[in-house]
């Protein structure tokens, strides 16, 4: 059949394949797409259809059609030339023309040997199959037909997607001239949703423990955006917002200056943990508002406007908000000793607050708590410190492991922990990830590292610390901060002493977005070697403590003295 298509296509107009690939588009695509819609079409139910099934069908060619190796398609002009044919078409036309246009790409080969080897792979993990493609009564024959194929084509390359290491990287066309700031196109508007919805379907390992399923995210917000015109913006972050993931980073709009200081929330009131350089702040004051906004409020917004794995981290992104503001100086009103006041702060441009906390000096990464418990502070802990840190507490009692803040020496998992810490062989956890190739579908390590082997040294030719390990864990332990975490737990005998952890571990996959509305999203799926998910839980807390409004208000780290009092 593809031959003869090959024959049909070369015979029409004596085209190349190349010519037939060419594609050309108008010059104004640069600057809008020239297709607008309006609220009685938010409200049509032939138009939301027609857009849904367009929305799907490029996203879904986009990923799998081996045409998307060649630079000259332009997928996203693809999308605004289709849009106006599409939108008010009959299901049979629709079909049609979306036919025709997978056609225009030329011919493929399809390999179904390979597609049923895949199939029959028992690492393999199916976070989407795509049974939307074989309803014949929605696509049509040709058109459901034509999609099936797809998914079993060999691709070679594409352009919107390729593999970094373990993590797959999605690129999309430049965006220099895309601007959105007065959203009255509505065709660029489709575009944002298009692009992140299909991203995350074809390629987010978490795609299926949303609160909301994902398909129906689609479905919601495709008359929200043609509607929403003034305030695309935030319908944007909602719409971002239901990835719950920790990861997700986007744009939201929380406030351009910054005040440098930290606070915690506990029962929705904020307690000041670290003054920093402010001399109106003491620690353990309660901040009542924040430029007028009540903590409440500031809780709900960042939950309706931020992605978040938990609630737990919802109250770190609240309590940070709260120190953002529009303006160049921060109103809070506080209480302190029971007596109420306002302070104002100034507040910070983001690169001057970042240069500003890139000066701060970190916490001490080794300190003796007494003569027999250690204490090590990952996020200033350096693996060249390895040697030294080793000498001085290897006859301790106990070391305490704080991870309540972010590691960035990465080879200190391997060059430190795994080297010092781990006494026989363990498997610490193991990992799912997407292939660029395949689609809706993740790949699970066959014969997952063990923890011991990542120092480089068998176990009995080097020293290994006997202590009893403690790990400590809250809900700023993120991201690196867990998988380190799920890997010291998996020393004999550690135990984990905090509370509900940010649940989004592994690597980030960035999505380009118009307008520097770009996001990432959690590229893996990190499981214990039981195959617990950690993604949206968090890692496994033995002991849960949590901090309290005393012992905030007294400057107290409980969690540190329920980790002590274990090991006495």
């Amino acid at each position: 059949m593809k031959r003869c298509l090959l024959i049909v296509l070369l015979l029409f107009g004596n085209l190349s394949l190349q010519e037939i690939k060419a594609r050309s588009y108008p010059s104004v695509y640069e600057f809008s797409s020239r297709f607008e819609l309006d609220s009685l079409d938010a409200a049509n139910p032939v138009v939301l259809d027609n857009l849904e099934v367009l929305g799907r069908v490029w996203g879904f060619v986009k990923y799998h059609h081996p045409a998307m190796a060649d630079t000259t398609i332009h997928i996203d002009y693809e999308l605004f030339s289709l849009l106006p044919r599409v939108t008010h078409a009959k299901p049979s036309e629709r079909n049609h023309i979306l036919s025709e246009w997978i056609e225009s790409f030329g011919p493929y080969e399809v390999n179904d040997v390979k597609y049923a080897a895949m199939q029959s792979d028992s690492n393999r993990v199916v976070i989407n199959d795509f049974a939307w493609i074989r309803n014949t009564e929605r696509l049509g024959s040709d058109l459901s037909r034509q999609l099936t194929e797809l998914q079993r084509a060999v691709r070679k390359a594409n352009r919107y997607v390729s593999q970094k290491g373990v993590t797959i990287g999605l690129y999309d066309d430049p965006l220099l001239n895309y601007s959105l700031e007065n959203g009255s196109d509505t065709g660029y508007r489709l575009l944002l949703l298009f692009r992140l919805w299909n991203a995350i379907d074809s390629y987010c390992p978490n795609r299926n423990i949303t609160d909301r399923a994902w398909d129906e995210v689609l479905v919601e917000y495709l008359p929200r955006m043609i509607r929403e015109k003034a305030h695309y913006k935030e319908t944007y972050m909602e719409l971002l917002s239901e990835l719950d993931d920790t990861h997700a980073g986007g744009p939201y709009g929380a406030g351009r200056r910054i005040v440098p200081c930290k606070g915690r929330i506990v029962d929705e009131r904020l307690f000041i943990t670290d003054p920093m350089e402010n001399e109106l702040l003491r620690r353990g004051d309660e901040i009542l508002s924040s430029d007028g906004r009540s903590i409440p409020q500031i809780i709900d917004q960042v939950g309706k406007y931020t992605a978040q794995s938990n609630e737990s981290v919802l109250l770190v992104k609240a309590a940070s908000t709260a120190f953002r503001s529009e303006h160049d100086s921060l109103s809070l009103v506080v209480r302190r000793n029971g007596a109420e006041f306002v302070v104002k702060l100034p507040a910070m441009s983001a690169p001057d607050f970042y240069q500003y906390m890139n000066r701060m000096p970190l916490p001490e990464p080794f300190r003796m708590l007494g003569d027999d418990v250690a204490y090590l502070y990952a996020e200033s802990l350096t693996s060249r410190m390895g040697p030294y840190v080793f000498e001085k507490i290897r006859d301790t009692k106990a070391v305490l492991i704080d991870l309540r803040c972010y590691p960035v020496d990465f080879s200190l998992l391997y060059y430190f922990f795994a080297h010092y810490f781990v006494s026989e062989p363990c498997c610490p956890l193991i990992t799912s990830r997407p292939y660029w190739n395949t689609p809706g579908v993740l790949y699970t390590d066959a014969k997952p590292r063990l923890f011991d082997e990542l120092s480089g040294n068998r176990i009995g030719d080097r020293d290994v610390y006997q202590g009893q390990v403690v790990i400590l864990v809250d809900n700023t332990t993120l991201s690196r901060a867990e998988f380190f975490a799920m890997h010291l737990q998996a020393i004999s005998g550690a135990i984990t002493v905090g509370s509900q952890t940010a649940g989004a571990d592994g690597n980030v996959v960035l999505v380009t977005m118009p307008d520097n509305m770009s996001f990432y999203f959690s590229g893996l799926k990190i499981l214990y070697p039981d195959g617990t998910d950690t993604q949206r839980v968090g890692v496994r807390v033995d002991y849960e403590v949590k901090p309290t409004i005393e012992g905030l208000q007294t400057g107290r780290d409980e969690v540190l003295e329920y980790a002590l009092s274990l090991v006495d």
